[in-house]
């Protein structure tokens, strides 16, 4: 997971476990983990597919900025941006009840 994906060098903020599967010829690399708690509302990230064949250099770049050479970025996600955490409130409705696309509610 990288930290603003159009800056050089690249801020790797975390390593994530993937899962590589094989259909058609296609390879989709995927991963159930999202460490929430170190990103930050507002700002834009990316996953990124990072290959190398040396172990250490790949150890070594948590959290860092990316200039070994030994690494490589072999693919960047779509970016995204972080919402805003949820505010605690209440909602009300007028009528508290009704039915479906018959009863207008104001909120």
């Amino acid at each position: 997971l990288v930290d603003n994906p159009f800056r050089t060098p690249l801020l790797v903020l975390a390593l994530l476990q993937t899962t590589t599967t094989r259909k058609n010829g296609v390879v989709t690399v995927a991963t159930n983990e999202f460490p929430a708690s170190i990103l930050q509302p507002g700002r834009e990230y990316a996953y990124v597919l990072l290959q190398t064949t040396n172990q250490t250099a790949l150890d070594a770049v948590m959290p860092a900025l990316l200039r070994d050479e030994a690494i490589e970025v072999s693919a960047i996600s779509s970016t995204f941006v972080v919402d805003q955490v949820p505010m605690p409130g209440t909602i009300s409705s007028d009528p508290l009840q009704g039915e479906a696309a018959r009863t207008q509610f104001e909120f």
